[in-house]
């Protein structure tokens, strides 16, 4: 008989309900836990007299909700209680195992700690506190650049319906220089009633450019105006819409050199994150932001057994179906890890077997393993295909604390086999 008692903790945005199990796994006790001290303490009693009246400090179960659960698991830990996090969708197998169709925050709260009796339950991995500021600095730098892509083609719009030919003169609309003159000039009546000089410094200030060029481009802005003018509406509607969404974009974009800032600052001030970014960073195709996001996303890596655990937790591992005589392995990917991490796998993959800009192949032997996967796959399985060695070639760096050695398959088969031959001699 397992004499620990159990709290289960169905947990929601403002409060929490919680269920304590006796080793008998009858109902010690039930209530709410409030984000708030008064009623935090008050829980915390009776969790205490369950631990007086058993013998031993009640274990905690609860779901990773979002960021509800964050606060509760903070000031838990923070009182010596372990608390073992569970992914929601193994929550859910449990929570219907009864005919009735019961849903309640209360039922939840008794079903998530008979769970833990049942011994199935795979804790989900908690990182610490390091780990999960950089994972939140990663998360917030690509949620503002997706913003930042829907502000861009907002600009894009309103610029092309009132400014056609703007959008020639710099090479792109949201750039530094672009943004400073739509901020200052949206419209062309603006551009028309400036003085050519206040462009040019406006240009100038914005870039580093030098004044002819920046005189170049002010001539161009307003022969752009002067076209412009006669066929489109220059009403100051339209212009405080450019220059609001021009603001948005000068915003979004110092908030991600910020951020960017942020988690160089971070990583560099820590040995262990500035050695595993210096490790990843010799795999082709990764850089300092992309190895930030797979040490932020991953955690630990010694954490996984294998490439094919890692595959599983990144969400890259195949769909496999099996009922009686019949196995249907579909190509579909499971997508149960995190998107951003499945994001970056695939840029990864494709500058893998892609040509550079300067037209060189920096993996020739993963571009083959393409091509070849091609000829009986789609394009897209393919790529799949290579984004799952690129976890095998993940898992192999982080785990041999080495750096990327690229390698045709039939050098890294003698290589294994020479180490293998060493290793039989060494231990005889």
């Amino acid at each position: 008989m397992n004499t620990i008692p159990v709290v289960g903790i169905d947990v929601s945005k403002e409060f929490s309900d919680f269920c304590i199990l006796s080793p008998e796994n009858d109902v010690f006790s039930r209530g709410k836990i409030y984000h708030h001290p008064a009623s935090m303490e008050k829980a915390l009693k009776l969790f205490a007299s369950a631990e007086e009246a058993f013998g031993m400090k009640p274990v905690c179960i609860m779901e990773s909700t979002a960021y509800y659960h964050k606060i509760l698991l903070r000031f838990l830990n923070a009182h010596g209680f372990k608390v073992i996090l569970i992914n929601p969708m193994q929550s859910k197998a449990i929570k219907d195992f009864n005919i009735r169709n019961v849903k309640t925050d209360k039922v939840d709260a008794y079903k998530l700690a008979l769970l833990y009796r049942m011994k199935i339950i795979r804790p989900s991995i908690v990182p610490d506190a390091l780990i999960q500021q950089l994972r939140d600095l990663c998360r917030n730098h690509y949620e503002l650049s997706d913003q930042l892509v829907v502000a861009e083609a907002r600009i894009r719009s309103g610029v092309e319906q009132i400014f056609p030919g703007y959008d020639k003169i710099f090479s792109r609309i949201s750039g530094q220089a672009s943004i400073a003159v739509l901020s200052a000039y949206p419209t062309p009546l603006d551009v028309l009633r400036a003085d050519p000089e206040d462009i040019t410094t406006t240009i100038m200030h914005a870039t580093r450019r030098g004044q002819t060029w920046s005189e170049n481009k002010a001539s161009m802005i307003v022969a752009a105006a002067e076209n412009a003018s006669k066929i489109t509406d220059t009403s100051k509607a339209y212009g405080a819409i450019i220059r609001s969404i021009a603001a948005v974009v000068g915003t979004l974009k110092q908030s991600i050199r910020e951020t960017d800032l942020m988690i160089e600052q971070l990583v560099e001030e820590n040995e262990s994150l500035r050695e595993n970014r210096m490790l990843l960073t010799t795999i082709p195709g990764i850089g300092d932001l992309t190895a930030a996001v797979l040490i932020a996303e991953t955690g630990d890596f010694d954490l996984f057994k294998n490439a094919k655990a890692l595959a599983a937790f990144y969400g890259v591992d195949p769909v496999v179906k099996q009922s009686g005589t019949t196995c249907c392995r579909s190509t579909r990917l499971s997508k149960r890890g995190s998107p951003l991490v499945r994001k970056m796998l695939r840029m990864i993959a494709h500058n893998n077997i892609h040509r550079c800009a300067g037209g060189k192949m920096i993996n020739p032997v993963l571009a083959e393993y393409y091509q070849q996967k091609c000829t009986c796959k789609s394009a897209k399985t393919a790529e799949c295909a290579v984004m799952r060695k690129m976890v095998g070639i993940i898992f192999a760096v982080m785990r041999d604390r080495k750096p990327f050695e690229l390698r045709t398959p039939e050098e890294h088969r003698n290589i294994m086999k020479q180490n293998c031959i060493s290793a039989v001699a060494i231990s005889a």
